[in-house]
């Protein structure tokens, strides 16, 4: 083992001091050279005397020469650290190595059987492998549930350190971050000291098949993973030995432990909710195991109170059923949703049992009609038929009709109307309402653009209704302005068809299916594909972040939808009453306009929907930014936030989130629900077959039980040679500095003896 040339953990050191050996032979040139030599007559004599001791001189310097040449390379060379492979016979005793502990904390791991978690078995086998290592090895710890987080990155040779970081790591509610582990392994793995074949990785997760291996039954067909291709990189760091990576798995194929129902997903049917109005509930119930489950019930709650429970019916593995339900709300603001299932035995994951959802209930939704020519009666203006199908109570002069107490009960709608005209646009305060209609409105100034533009940006929706009034020209230089304003494209010409029966020009739906118009899908004998359209302006859409609901039979567009900013755009390319088309008569009219200003309105509350491992993100008006804000728990417990300005305005923050449920967030006397849940794709509980994953590998990579660990060889890969080749420069150095004594006297002796013998002669 000895004739092996070794190997350097830092091979540019090692270069340098090769090249280091030619200082000593530089100096001795040097010296040589710094000599001139004079003819002297009277030095013939002396030249005969040295003659004899030249060869013996010249012996001695080459000597000194030799040991001052490779002291200076042993000294290089064994600051580069040089190594060898270990093994039994070695004379020379095993280096420390760096021991990479990746362990999975995800929600996963908290699956369950007889009561024993996947975690507490890594946990039990990290303590074993951390106890089996070497004394002087060194240990770091990464955990992957997201983000990944280094526990100890640089090389701990502390054992008591180790365990006590370990015990500190619990299993989390949160997803994997494979990614980045793999990410902070590769950079533990570069800045570590020991010998390159003296790292490796010990991967302890449940490693479940659809994160590692796919969930095709066809594996072999399977496109590689994300984390299997993150593996494969964090394999190309490491030696290409079994030994230096590791994967210890503690969820076998048959365990058990697979067997699980989740809840994944619950929403509201619209993201449009008001007072006094049922609103339909959408839960997704999912089995992940691999047999039926039966007499499964799904219980919805409503601000902590049980409303219903739903039977789920017989689920086959690997299904998915929707559970519909309806709920009412009879006062306005934040509301708590929570689903969970009952009746369920045998569930290996109970954490993902149970959904939250918030809601915002709205008391109604300001509307804001811009009545491009009013007319003397309600509907012989441009915007009376949508003020009468959003809310009937409006007046042509604006007011709301609000009538007897018995009638203000039967005002069920959600939308509250208010018509305008034109010219008082400019005067309007545009944030007070929600959504804004422009009904053949012939031409604004410039300023009022920008103003509709900073409103929409902000998050309000507008609707634009075309007629005969409409300056082309002038809505494309500021509507659309080369891209840049609300409109999403240009306005051509207008086209007018036939009354001719057989060339009739009616509406369709787009394909795919837009949800605008989802509840027509089902409807193909509804009034509004009836409709005959007379005229319509051509309509050129931008090419991207564009959708077409609804189109007529000539495959121009009818509804163009788009964003801009944080609020919504939507374009009518027909006129808003019937001047242009029948459509305000067909009964489907109403509903229609009803889901376009509903889409088009603030998403008020959707964003205090999030995943655990979030934050809590609400942005405050600058009334609220004064106010105090804290948060309240589901345990209960009191919490400050923190506030934080971004883009200008104040925002409340807090997390990241721990734990699924619901947070309560106050601000002043307001208080806001928030829901955090767990990730789906946790719940996907089957584990992998290790033989299936390990044979995909290019390279070799050694499997381990978790019920056994004392089957895994510690020993080091390989032994450093930096403190011999020390130890031999000490020994080089000593013989050095002996030889030039030695040589010193021997070379001053004769000298003291010639001395003499003049001065004998010269007293004779």
């Amino acid at each position: 083992m000895l004739l092996q040339l070794p190997s350097f953990l830092h091979p540019s050191l090692a270069a340098a001091a090769a090249a280091s050996a030619a200082i000593p032979i530089l100096v001795h040139l040097i010296n040589r050279r710094r000599y001139r030599r004079v003819p002297w007559a009277a030095m013939s004599f002396l030249f005969a005397a040295h003659r004899q001791s030249v060869r013996r001189m010249k012996l001695q310097q080459w000597l000194l020469l030799a040991c001052r040449t490779i002291l200076i390379v042993l000294i290089g060379l064994a600051i580069a650290r040089p190594y060898i492979p270990s093994s039994g016979g070695s004379i020379f005793s095993a280096s420390p190595s760096h021991r990479i502990i990746i362990i999975d904390d995800s929600l996963s791991m908290r699956a369950s059987v007889d009561g024993q978690t996947r975690f507490s078995k890594a946990f039990r086998a990290v303590e074993e492998l951390v106890d089996s290592f070497p004394v002087g090895d060194g240990v770091s710890v990464i955990t992957v549930a997201a983000p990944a987080r280094a526990v100890i990155r640089q090389a701990s040779y502390d054992r008591r350190a180790v365990r006590e970081a370990l015990a500190a790591v619990a299993p989390s509610f949160r997803s994997v971050d494979i990614p980045g582990a793999v990410e902070l392994a590769t950079n533990v793995l570069q800045d570590s000291d020991a010998p390159f074949d003296n790292r490796s990785v010990y991967w302890i997760s449940d490693f479940p098949k659809h994160v590692w291996i796919g969930e095709s039954h066809s594996s072999a067909m399977l496109e590689p993973t994300r984390a299997f291709v993150a593996l494969k990189q964090l394999l190309d760091v490491l030696p290409a030995k079994a030994e230096n990576m590791n994967l210890l798995h503690v969820a076998d194929a048959g365990d058990g432990s697979g067997q699980n129902v989740a809840i994944t997903g619950l929403q509201a049917e619209s993201s449009f909710v008001a007072m006094n109005l049922p609103v339909r509930l959408v839960a997704t119930v999912t089995n992940f195991g691999e047999s039926t489950i039966a007499s499964l019930a799904l219980e919805l709650r409503k601000d902590g109170e049980i409303v219903r429970r739903e039977p789920v019916g017989a689920l086959a593995p690997g299904r998915s059923q929707v559970v519909l339900s309806s709920v009412e709300f009879s006062r306005a603001g934040s509301h708590r949703i929570e689903a969970r299932l009952v009746s369920l035995d045998g569930d290996a994951l109970a954490e993902d049992d149970a959904r939250f959802f918030s809601i915002q209930v709205h008391e109604k939704v300001p509307v804001l009609l811009v009545d491009g020519r009013p007319g003397p009666t309600r509907l012989t203006g441009q915007a009376g038929f949508i003020a009468t199908a959003l809310s009937p109570e409006t007046s042509a002069q604006g007011r709301w009709d609000i009538g007897s107490q018995e009638n203000q009960r039967q005002d069920r709608s959600p939308l509250r109307a208010k018509i305008i005209s034109a010219a008082e646009l400019s005067g309007e305060a545009l944030f007070g309402f929600d959504v804004i209609a422009l009904c053949n409105v012939q031409r604004l100034d410039e300023a009022t653009w920008h103003q509709l533009e900073r409103y929409v940006s902000r998050g309000g929706g507008i609707a634009v209704f075309f007629g005969d009034q409409i300056q082309a020209e002038h809505y494309n230089r500021y509507g659309f302005a080369d891209g840049a304003g609300l409109l999403p494209g240009q306005i051509g010409d207008v086209i007018t068809k036939s009354i001719d029966v057989d060339d009739l020009v009616t509406l369709r739906l787009s394909d795919p299916v837009h949800p605008l118009v989802s509840e027509l899908k089902n409807q193909p004998d509804s009034g509004l594909f009836l409709a005959r359209i007379d005229k319509y302006w051509d309509f050129k859409t931008s090419s991207t972040g564009v959708d077409v609901p609804l189109q007529f039979t000539t495959g121009d567009p009818a509804i163009v939808l788009s964003s801009h900013g944080s609020g919504r755009v939507a374009v009518f390319t027909s006129s808003a009453n019937m001047d242009w088309n029948n459509l305000p008569s067909k009964g489907d009219y109403v509903s229609l306009m009803a889901n376009l200003m509903a889409y088009l309105s603030p998403a008020d509350g959707l964003g205090r929907n999030i995943l655990v491992g979030r934050n809590i993100h609400e942005p405050l008006t600058p009334a609220e930014s004064s106010m105090q804000a804290h948060v309240l728990t589901p345990e209960g417990d009191k919490r400050e936030g923190e506030m934080i300005v971004e883009q200008g305005a104040v925002a409340f923050s807090f997390g990241p989130i721990e734990k699924p449920g619901h947070y309560q967030v106050s601000i002043g006397a307001k208080v806001k629900a928030f829901s955090a849940n767990v990730e789906p794709n946790e719940s996907h509980l089957q584990a992998s077959d290790m033989s299936v994953l390990a044979s995909r590998f290019d390279r070799p990579v050694r499997l381990i039980s978790a019920a056994d660990t004392s089957s895994v060889s510690m020993r080091a890969a390989s032994v450093e040679l930096a403190s011999t080749a020390f130890y031999l420069a000490g020994v080089l150095l000593l013989c050095e500095l002996g030889l030039a004594m030695l040589f010193g006297r021997t070379r001053t002796a004769p000298r003291r003896g010639a001395s003499e013998n003049q001065a004998r002669r010269n007293r004779g």
